[in-house]
């Protein structure tokens, strides 16, 4: 398979790296999967994974995009002004402490249109963690018609875990009136899971609008208002975790996901990390045949 190291520019002027693969040696199928990392995560990190999951498509003839959305990693500056004044113009914060969920549509919608340009009409969204999140809730807003699939892979129930600690209120209300009182945005108010998360991104992810957004919140699935997995009608696969984790992935979280399509679109709840002998030596090889089987199966 070919290996390309790419850059891709949102609307917003945002550059997003990642790495594209494609068939050497087979003509391509025209589909494609796009990758999306998990929280304070990148390709890079998940790149045992992203390799081996290409392997397995590019043998099959399709392409695959993994790319960090402008919340990849801990923390990086982006010049407010590019050009040769780019390093004294002021900076935007971006990475996992400062991620706003909702731009993962600028940020999803660059990956598709440079599949799209590379001959790849046929999307499938394959998300991890809070990508998986990410893919729903991008979906759900655009109804694009170029995504065929839906791939919810080891999803996380963040938004549960925080809500479960004792002081998750203070913490919110503090993010909030930093906020309200128009004070620095970027200003630090709590770790998750060990990582520094600013007030804006607290409050857009934790706060009472955005924790109904995306998969992330146990809670909002069981309860009957309107959520963003209720606009999906594409087929969706839900691969269960590596393994049975109280907090950040309940067996009633998938089964409640599972519920909110069920009558709109095929659902597949797999197990790939039980069904098979190898799995526990190597959960990558697992995880990457079933996606490259789900692919084949539900792209012409």
């Amino acid at each position: 398979m070919e290996q390309t190291l790419v850059n891709l520019k949102t609307k917003d002027d945002v550059t997003l790296r990642g790495v594209f693969f494609q068939p050497e040696h087979k003509p391509r199928s025209g589909n494609a999967v796009l990758h999306i990392h998990d929280w304070f995560g990148s390709f890079l990190d998940e790149y045992n994974f992203v390799y081996r999951t290409a392997e397995y498509l590019t043998c099959e003839g399709h392409c695959f995009l993994a790319i960090n959305t402008r919340g990849s990693g801990v923390a990086w500056a982006w010049p407010q002004t590019l050009g040769l004044d780019a390093m004294s113009a002021p900076k935007t914060w971006m990475g996992g402490a400062f991620d706003l969920f909702d731009d993962c549509v600028q940020d999803i919608q660059v990956g598709i249109d440079f599949l799209n340009n590379e001959g790849c009409p046929d999307i499938v969204l394959e998300g991890i963690g809070l990508g998986a999140s990410k893919v729903i809730h991008y979906q759900s807003e655009t109804l694009n018609p170029k995504v065929k699939s839906i791939i919810i892979n080891n999803p996380k129930d963040y938004v549960g875990l925080e809500m479960s600690q004792q002081d998750f209120e203070e913490k919110l209300v503090t993010a909030q009136n930093i906020l309200s009182n128009e004070r620095d945005s970027n200003v630090f108010v709590t770790k998750l899971l060990g990582y520094p998360l600013c007030a804006a991104s607290y409050v857009n992810i934790f706060g009472p609008t955005g924790r109904r957004k995306g998969i992330h919140w146990l809670i909002g699935l069981r309860e009957e208002q309107p959520h963003d997995l209720d606009k999906i009608t594409s087929p969706i696969l839900v691969i269960r975790p590596f393994f049975d984790d109280s907090i950040l992935c309940k067996f009633d979280y998938l089964e409640l996901i599972k519920r909110r399509v069920v009558g709109r679109c095929e659902t597949i709840d797999a197990h790939p990390l039980y069904l098979r002998s190898n799995s526990w030596n190597n959960p990558n090889e697992a995880l990457a045949e079933t996606i490259s089987e789900w692919v084949g199966d539900v792209l012409p």
